[in-house]
């Protein structure tokens, strides 16, 4: 019935942590996932930050209220729990919803879900949807949910479509150019190169690194080719353990590209990162290390680790050549405070420049030099 079906620690001693975290990962590789947890893990919910891919069902041990976003199933006896388990491993990809089963905690839920011989993991489906860590369904309307009701309600089951709540996804304070931002952009340069053949990669980052996507860089010289046109486009997906996602997708056998994550220094976890060492790229923001672009591409083509600090000012700052520029605004929608349209032109406040150098790499019209000013 599902392809891979992961057990709270809390409820058995040979369980997973973080297993609601690992049945989002998993669906998100296109594999039937269950996930079996306790009602007090659902507190975790809110930090999942990615649709599904392929089937969802979350089975709550306990009662609990139903996250928000979700086709809520309460059954009554085990033939009911059984009949809303086999619904979610057909239907949740197509309803493009997590099944939630809320069940007593007397009951033997192993009778339920039956797992298959696991296969691994497909391509990375989130790669072909633009601004996917969002987490919002392709469900456009309320015909999908209304249809897997109607379905549930039609074999005898309590089931109801629980609203998602509003998220706010801008929990970060900004630099003129956050480190965040510039690793994306030479992640960006890594895995878009059309000269580096790195297949279909997968970007986890941390849940405080993404922003709303109105406003952010254009980090796609090649407007004609299909590639993300924005920083927030980079990633994958955005949760607040991004190790544990990165060790599950390791885990579940994804073989299509480098599984490349992003987490701050504070939230490491020295045996996970030992155990995803040399399997994936993992880059670690702190108060000091590299900030070039080649220690990124280096972690990413070698899967290696890169400890990424602020970006120190330099003297240097970005010189425009107006003559060579078409003011095609890409360095504008960077977000930098120093670069601003002046004159139907970009111009660059001095004062606020820091020497980076990202525009000079985003613009494809050489117009844009480090120098002296």
């Amino acid at each position: 019935m599902f392809d891979s079906v992961i057990i709270s620690r809390s409820l058995r001693s040979d369980g997973f942590g973080d297993a609601l975290l690992r049945g989002f990962v998993d669906s998100m590789l296109g594999l039937k996932a269950a996930a079996v947890v306790p009602s007090f893990e659902l507190k975790d919910w809110e930090a999942m930050v990615m649709p599904i891919r392929g089937s969802l069902l979350i089975i709550v041990m306990g009662d609990a209220e139903c996250p928000g976003g979700t086709i809520c199933i309460r059954p009554n006896g085990m033939e009911q729990v059984r009949i809303a388990a086999q619904e979610a491993a057909d239907y949740s990809e197509v309803v493009q919803l997590p099944y939630v089963i809320v069940i007593d905690e007397s009951l033997d839920w192993t009778m339920a879900v039956r797992m298959q011989r696991r296969r691994r993991a497909v391509f990375n489906k989130n790669w072909i949807s633009g601004y996917r860590w969002l987490g919002l369904s392709f469900t456009a309307s309320v015909e999908r949910p209304e249809w897997g009701i109607r379905r549930l309600r039609s074999l005898g089951l309590d089931a109801s479509y629980v609203e998602p709540r509003p998220r706010n996804n801008t929990v970060r304070s900004r630099d003129p150019v956050d480190i965040v931002d510039f690793a994306l952009y030479c992640l960006y340069k890594a895995l878009y190169d059309p000269m580096v053949e790195v297949g279909v990669p997968i970007v986890v980052v941390g849940r405080d690194m993404v922003v709303n996507v109105s406003g952010r860089g254009n980090f796609n010289p090649r407007p004609t080719a299909f590639l993300p046109r924005l920083s927030s486009e980079v990633p994958d997906v955005a949760v607040n353990k991004p190790l544990i996602a990165v060790h599950e997708i390791i885990r579940m056998g994804y073989e299509y590209g480098p599984v490349i994550g992003i987490t701050r220094e504070e939230d490491v976890d020295e045996s996970l990162l030992a155990e995803v060492s040399n399997k994936a790229a993992v880059l670690i923001i702190g108060n000091s290390g590299s900030e070039s672009c080649d220690s990124i591409i280096s972690a990413v083509k070698e899967l290696g680790i890169a400890r990424l600090g602020r970006i120190i000012p330099t003297e240097n700052k970005a010189i425009i050549n107006v003559e060579q520029c078409d003011a095609c605004g890409d360095c504008v929608r960077l977000g930098c405070n120093a670069i601003k349209m002046k004159g139907g032109y970009p111009a660059v406040i001095v004062d606020f420049c820091i020497g980076c150098g990202l525009c000079t790499a985003t613009c494809t019209r050489n117009a844009i030099a480090m120098g002296k000013p």
